[in-house]
């Protein structure tokens, strides 16, 4: 068991203890030729030396906003300023002109497109060796860029695409004679929610995940917490997790030790995990989530207009009671509908999971519809 005091220590291979820098390119603490070699041998040659994606110029133009092309490119992330590095004036996009310097910004020198738990095993031992800076790519969704760092190596997941399964699965740990956990199914980190979906509909089950397609769902998502519009029926992805497989930085002064993490062992670690942030307590290499039987679904759609910056505009914002529903709300107060005309718009879809009676779901609707009717100026379908 790992209790959180022990789980803090796990934190040096991300966070430098105090007095101690990450070694850079231009020390001579930085690792040889021959040690990048040797790294790149241990794991059957899945180290690559990359420049930013822009630098590849009219090649990238056409995939640029592409999600699913972003997730498996380690030198891009999904918010394209992460790739910059602003104090030491890097950038590269590809709206810069042709003569500009593309500098490397955030994005890491040498990533490792791992295929296996034993390459991120080695990856890690090699960075705790060498003192280096570390981080994890999975599909590069994080807003706050953790993707990505100056003058670091990074352990790329994507490319994990093991799933499997399970009628009935049985924690590592378990007692024998346990009864069990239910259905479920065990993905790698790399798997996308995309790829999820797809593997659990096969057997028809549903699985809490997102709706970001791209997303690696057993990344920093689940470890995030993971909502989904299926929250109110079965909660968050988090709440789903039933087992974390681990590489730590440090457990037993090993870098790159492997651990199961659920409720019978490594507790601690397991309820960290489901919800501290993707790559604060280690690296998740799979996950495993329950499944849940296919369901019927109502879904609405409200949506709320009145000439832009009408003060009315608030009175019709909507504040619907608990009824079963989840789901995304989108507000402009001020919309150009085009060049001579602005609205202010408010619309809604909401997801009812294991309904089907559209009556009873249209009777939560139908007062808050028949009190925007009488707003002047505003119009409800």
């Amino acid at each position: 068991m790992y209790h959180l005091a022990v789980i803090g220590s796990i934190l040096s291979l991300a966070i430098p203890t105090l007095g101690l820098c990450r070694c850079r390119p231009h020390e001579s603490c930085w690792s040889s030729f021959q040690d990048w070699l040797a790294l790149n041998n241990s794991i059957q040659g899945q180290l690559v030396s990359v420049r930013p994606v822009a630098a590849k110029c009219s090649n990238v133009s056409a995939s640029w906003p592409d999600p699913f092309w972003r997730a498996a490119e380690p030198s891009a992330v999904q918010w394209e300023n992460w790739e910059a590095w602003p104090e030491r004036n890097q950038t590269c996009y590809i709206e810069d002109r042709q003569n500009t310097t593309c500098g490397q910004g955030r994005v890491s020198l040498y990533p490792a497109k791992v295929e296996s738990t034993s390459q991120i095993q080695e990856t890690v031992a090699f960075v705790k060796r060498h003192n280096l800076r570390l981080v994890i790519k999975n599909s590069g969704h994080d807003f706050l860029g953790r993707p990505s760092a100056p003058e670091s190596l990074q352990i790329s997941t994507h490319a994990t695409k093991d799933i499997e399964n399970f009628d009935k699965f049985m924690p590592t740990g378990a007692p024998k004679d346990g009864v069990g956990e239910g259905p479920a199914i065990t993905i790698a980190a790399g798997v996308s929610i995309t790829e999820l979906y797809a593997a659990v509909s096969r057997h028809n089950r549903s699985v809490i995940a997102g709706a970001s397609g791209s997303i690696g769902a057993g990344g920093g998502y689940f470890q995030g917490g993971g909502h989904s519009v299926f929250g109110v029926w079965r909660g968050l992805a988090s709440d789903n997790a039933l087992e974390s497989r681990v590489v730590l930085a440090e457990a037993s002064h090993q870098a790159g030790h492997l651990v199961y993490a659920n409720t019978f062992q490594n507790t601690d670690l397991f309820w960290a995990l489901r919800g501290g942030g993707g790559g604060s307590f280690g690296i998740v290499t799979s996950v495993t989530l329950r499944t849940h039987p296919e369901v019927p679904v109502v879904v609405t759609n409200l949506n709320i207009t009145t000439a832009g910056g009408d003060p009315h505009f608030w009175k019709a914002s909507p504040t619907l009671n608990d009824a079963g529903g989840g789901g995304y709300y989108l507000a402009a107060p001020d919309y150009p509908l085009n060049e001579t005309v602005n609205v202010s718009v408010m619309s809604s879809v909401l997801i009812f999971a294991n309904a089907t009676n559209t009556t009873h779901i249209d009777s939560f609707y139908n007062p808050l519809q028949s009190k925007l009717s009488q707003v002047t100026g505003t119009t409800a379908n």
